[in-house]
């Protein structure tokens, strides 16, 4: 047994000795822990963050757009980050249980008194805080960026407003974290031996929503769409409409440095992290501790 799935069975000891489960939180904070200790974690960390800030850096205009303005800063989240986001995120979150039958110790944490509620959801809320911390890396690089293309070229970049930043990214980041680590973390536990097909098909359907944009589109998909593809498109086609009555350069950054209300598409998007934990729910109750059983 890795040392990681002995303090699980560890924390299980704990149901054994004293008639009640650890909870949810103590294997979650085992997992975490195993997460960090493992070199690779730090890399794909470090990797991460580099790309955010690589993207960031070559890509921060849109025509008269620029990255650090009201507008600027939702299509460097949209456009971007949000794109590289969800590629990634699959690939973190599926396997939280399956990475047990790889290592041929899931029968074996299966058989201590580690509860079943305790197990998947600490696991859960393991995936949570790993897809938290790759958003909270994507919110980093794009403030470091904003911060960086102010200080070169102060004449051109206007100072980003930290405030949207920090909206855009709950608005958009967080819920998007819930909804697509929670059903990645389904698909991937409930069929723990198949984790690649789940991981590319939901990869796939990203991209797609990514450049699903019809900015004469106001119906559902608008709102829906996780990957902020409608919400850049609609407040880009304004602005397009707007800017038709700008007479210079100063009018453009004008109308592109008014700060949007986002209250549209909060709703929606919380809504659908809200369906993530329900999906989180679903993978509680249909999971088998014991897939095989002997003729």
């Amino acid at each position: 047994m890795t040392v990681h799935n002995e303090t699980i069975a560890h924390v299980a000891v704990r149901r054994e000795q004293t008639g009640r489960g650890p909870g949810a939180w103590p294997v979650a904070a085992w997992e975490l822990r195993y997460f960090v200790a493992v070199p690779a974690s730090w890399a794909l960390a470090g990797a991460a963050f580099s790309f955010f800030v690589a993207l960031s850096a070559v890509r921060n205009t849109w025509g008269p757009v620029v990255g650090t303005s009201a507008l600027g800063q939702l299509a460097e989240l949209a456009y971007n980050l949000m794109l590289v986001f969800g590629v990634m995120l699959p690939f973190l979150v599926t396997d939280r249980v399956a990475h047990d039958y790889r290592q041929r110790t899931h029968e074996l944490l299966m058989s201590t008194a580690l509860s079943t509620r305790d197990y998947i959801w600490g696991r859960w809320l393991a995936g949570l805080a790993v897809a938290f911390g790759l958003a909270l890396l994507m919110l980093l690089a794009q403030v470091l960026v904003n911060f960086g293309l102010r200080f070169v070229d102060p004449a051109a970049y206007p100072a980003a407003d930290l405030a949207l930043t920090l909206r855009g990214w709950a608005v958009l980041a967080l819920p998007a974290g819930i909804a697509i680590g929670s059903l990645c973390f389904c698909l991937g536990t409930l069929w723990p031996r198949v984790t690649t097909l789940p991981k590319l098909a939901v990869t796939v359907a990203w991209v797609i929503l990514a450049f699903d944009m019809d900015p004469t589109d106001l119906t559902w998909r608008a709102f829906w769409n996780p990957t902020g593809a409608g919400l850049i498109t609609l407040l880009a086609d304004r602005f397009q409409q707007a800017a038709l009555t700008a007479s210079s350069a100063a009018d453009l950054l004008r109308l592109q440095q008014v700060a949007p209300s986002l209250r549209p598409w909060a709703g929606p998007y919380w809504a659908l992290a809200l369906i993530g934990v329900l999906l989180a729910l679903v993978t509680a109750l249909g999971f088998r501790r014991f897939r095989e059983c002997l003729q």
